[in-house]
């Protein structure tokens, strides 16, 4: 790796680390969207601006700040200008409902949510703290004392929780960049390249992306909106180096690639050269009916979790043919172990994977019982079982734990019932996934209703949209008069999904 493509080193935070890469590559071009173009040192100038919006309103504490985040050049200014400030970021989507944001600004002790250009469509928050230019709104200060994992913090994201209250997940500047370097040895980004941005930006998949384009001067330019149209169009309006996707994306793009119109012009421009997939896993047919429709654009997979600072393995796009059913090896700073962490792993042998590395989190926002049983002797427990093949690669069978995962977004049924259950007519609440041939998983869900006072369920599903993030919401949901239970007492969860299913296959 020379000096020209490698990421900034000689930094310990994030902030320092664009700086460093602002200044190497001034007049390139860093950023646009279909509103905003930026070059590195426009956007160096934008972010420290913001910074100092943030140091000399929100002056009544020293609390993180909320980011809501659309596809936009003005939320990644947003963001950065946070870590200037010297302060943690909690990036939130643009579309999350008020009561989402009002339970991040309690957990964290927030001094302010950042805004910015959604200020002007999101009516519903007109009322949190006090209105300042640049879209800030600055909160007062909470009482009681601030999580200590919070102090010198890069980010805390809130990822879906088993006990049906989100985890706040806290991750370390200097985890965070040392997982750039690695992921950088195993992709090698190249100054120049141009990458398309289809993820939302308050994923921390696509955070990474950016960050490293950013840090070998490359540009982004951030498609506001995915739909398979409109990537497409994107695709083909340039020369795309890369783009970042979860497979759900290419299940979805397939069907318009059969189209000749549709691919002929991608095969002219070669575009993209390369996807980068991840999220949730890439079934072989998928990734080989594409790798057909446009052999010159690669695939590389990548695997890990929100926990561990992103991507512990990488299958380069050069493996990717041989070794489909994988998600290729570890990174150089990564230790694993599956099943016992006293011997070393051997070709067919299966069990939890647990990794180790600079990125593993600091802690779970104010539960430190869970960060205890999730981190041991600093490992962190996916909670994926997985079955090693040859050559140190490994493949992922799935989860150990009662997860759907819709799109690539993880979503824990005791969060979605918690919910529902908190609406006056509904007694007990069930949620479930379904395959779907597009998402992976559908969500399904299932309510006992007061009696005498049964809800719809559309009205139920309203109820969800006003309280949580879409794509919590069930895509089906179904009321019963009761939901059957075990000798415990406890609902039977195998024989509600076992009804579910069959309800499914009946209206399909």
């Amino acid at each position: 790796m020379t000096s020209q493509t490698a990421p900034p080193t000689d930094t310990q935070d994030l902030s320092n680390y664009l700086a460093l890469s602002c200044a190497k590559h001034m007049d390139r071009l860093a950023l646009s969207d279909s509103r905003a173009r930026m070059t590195y040192s426009q956007l160096h100038a934008a972010v420290e601006e913001a910074a100092q919006l943030i140091h000399d309103s929100a002056t009544v504490s020293d609390g993180p700040v909320l980011v809501l985040m659309d596809n936009s050049v003005d939320s990644l200014v947003r963001l950065f200008a946070v870590w200037r400030s010297g302060r943690c970021a909690v990036p939130l989507d643009a579309s999350v409902p008020a009561p989402v944001v009002i339970s991040a600004v309690d957990r964290t002790g927030a001094a302010a949510v950042s805004l910015g250009e959604i200020d002007h469509s999101r009516d519903d928050l007109r009322e949190l703290g006090e209105a300042v230019p640049g879209g800030l709104r600055v909160l007062s200060a909470q009482d009681g004392e601030r999580d200590p994992l919070l102090a010198g913090a890069a980010l805390v994201i809130f990822t879906s929780g088993s006990t049906g209250i989100p985890k706040g997940v806290v991750l370390g500047h200097t985890g965070i960049l040392a997982k750039l370097a690695m992921v950088q040895e195993a992709l090698a980004y190249q100054p120049g390249d141009r990458a398309l941005a289809v993820l939302r930006t308050s994923f921390l998949f696509c955070q990474w992306d950016i960050l490293l384009t950013l840090g070998t001067g490359g540009s982004v330019r951030l498609l506001d909106k995915f739909t398979p149209s409109r990537l497409c169009e994107a695709l083909a309006d340039e020369r795309v180096s890369r783009v970042a996707v979860v497979p759900t994306m290419l299940r979805q793009v397939l069907p318009l690639l059969e189209d000749p119109s549709v691919r002929d012009p991608l095969v002219r421009t070669r575009s993209p050269q390369q996807v980068v997939v991840g999220g949730e896993l890439l079934p072989p047919q998928t990734g080989d009916r594409y790798r057909t429709l446009l052999p010159h654009s690669w695939i590389s997979i990548i695997y890990g979790l929100t926990e561990t600072s992103a991507p512990d393995f990488i299958l380069p796009a050069a493996d990717y043919d041989a070794h489909p059913d994988t998600v290729g090896r570890a990174l150089s700073g990564v230790r694993w172990y599956v099943g016992a962490p006293d011997r070393a792993a051997a070709v067919g042998d299966s069990g939890v994977l647990a990794v180790s590395s600079a990125g593993v989190l600091r802690g779970y926002l104010g539960q430190p019982e869970l960060t205890r049983a999730a981190v041991e002797d600093g490992f962190f427990r996916t909670g994926d079982q997985v079955e090693v093949r040859k050559g140190g690669r490994i493949s992922v069978l799935g989860r150990g734990t009662a997860v759907v995962v819709k799109g690539a977004n993880k979503i824990a049924p005791a969060e979605v019932e918690a919910v529902l259950e908190q609406h006056p007519q509904v007694v007990d609440a069930f949620s479930c996934g379904v395959p779907d041939p597009l998402l992976g998983e559908r969500l399904c869900a299932v309510v006992a209703p007061t009696p005498g006072d049964e809800p719809t369920p559309e009205e139920l599903i309203r109820w969800m949209f006003e309280r949580v993030e879409r794509y919590k919401v069930p895509d089906v949901l179904y009321v019963r008069e009761s939901l059957p239970t075990g000798s415990t007492g406890k609902i039977d969860r195998a024989e509600l999904r076992s009804w579910v299913l069959q309800q499914t296959r009946t209206a399909s």
